[in-house]
């Protein structure tokens, strides 16, 4: 490798692209993340995960260069922890839905569907606005979850009525409600 400035700009480029693709890929994956039936989960295992994988991959490239200083050293297990915690959850929601089976017709016990408005710029006076967010609450295994829309999703359902969602399994056990 030559020390022409040249390099420098190949490499923030590269970095640059990089940072685009990892942006634009949780643009498409977070409205997936957000519909699992334990988000909560998911984001305690995948960052700690990311954080115990980053640490390992910084040691490991310490190791290989012993002559750094402190400030250096750092810097790289920073860089590792970092990266590794940003880019784990949407490699693993990624594989999650990689090969899987069709999602199933699986009935559920409704509870509740919340209609709400959000706009990034607060309320427009023109009066009355029309709900753009659909939350709906169910009972499924027994368990209490919670997923959004932009769509209702059964306005005419009483809390009680058994409806049915389309639920994925994923490879890595995360199920989500496909629309």
């Amino acid at each position: 490798m030559s020390n022409s400035p040249n390099n420098g700009y190949g490499i923030a480029i590269s970095l640059g692209l990089l940072v685009l693709t990892v942006l634009l890929g949780y643009t498409f994956e977070l409205p997936v993340i957000v519909n699992y039936l334990d988000a909560g989960a998911f984001w305690g295992l995948v960052l700690l995960a990311g954080v115990a994988g980053g640490a390992g991959i910084g040691w490991y490239v310490l190791a290989q260069r012993p002559q750094l200083e402190d400030f250096d050293r750092y810097r790289i297990l920073a860089a590792a922890i970092i990266g590794t915690a940003l880019l784990l959850p949407l490699l693993m929601s990624w594989s999650n839905r990689l090969f899987t089976a069709p999602a199933t017709p699986t009935p559920v016990t409704y509870v509740l569907e919340e209609a709400r408005f959000g706009s990034r710029f607060g309320e427009l006076p023109q009066g009355e606005t029309k709900a753009n967010t659909f939350i709906l609450f169910f009972q499924w295994n027994g368990q209490l979850h919670r997923i959004t829309a932009h769509e209702p999703f059964f306005p005419e359902a009483e809390k009680g009525d058994e409806v049915t969602l389309l639920i994925k399994q994923g490879r890595w056990g995360l199920s989500e409600v496909v629309r």
